[in-house]
């Protein structure tokens, strides 16, 4: 982001999520929040409450590639499941619903012929895909030690 989008997103008045523009930083819409938090105007209220639900969203739309890091850097399923708040199973449908929404934007923009797709293409899908039928203590490298993955070598340690 340039010097003149921020000075762009300063000026903008927030009234609902959708006038957040995308790709706007997490943290430009979190400063705009704590500007008009300490507001004392109804437009102050209102736009905190949209910037809130935008900031929700953003960080939820976030999630899917965190899993795949998480998984790809040797995380665990039950890992990822505990920093969420959910079941193991739930956090892998996360995954997959947000790979299958990448490869949907990945074969949009080919069929629309862009120059640059987005999205996820047929082979980084199908290594998503792989990720979600890991077992819950699986690591990419076949390692189910509980050990810093930093250090893991992939095999299991003998008690």
């Amino acid at each position: 982001m340039t010097v003149d989008q921020y000075a762009r997103w300063q000026k903008l008045a927030i009234r609902r999520p959708e006038d957040v523009p995308p790709a706007t930083p997490l943290s430009w819409q979190m400063e705009k929040r704590d500007q008009h938090a300490t507001g004392t105007t109804a437009d102050d209220a209102l736009a905190v409450l949209a910037l809130q639900e935008s900031i929700r969203r953003t960080a939820l739309s976030g999630r899917g590639v965190w899993l795949r890091d998480l998984m790809e850097r040797g995380g665990c399923w039950d890992e990822a499941a505990a920093a969420l708040g959910v079941e193991a199973d739930e956090a892998r449908e996360l995954l997959c619903v947000w790979a299958r929404g990448q490869h949907d934007l990945y074969r949009s923009d080919i069929q629309e012929r862009r120059p640059h797709p987005l999205g996820l293409d047929i082979d980084a899908y199908a290594a998503a895909l792989a990720l979600c039928e890991m077992h819950d203590e699986e690591r990419v490298n076949g390692c189910t030690d509980d050990c810093d993955s930093d250090m893991c070598t992939g095999t299991r340690r003998t008690p």
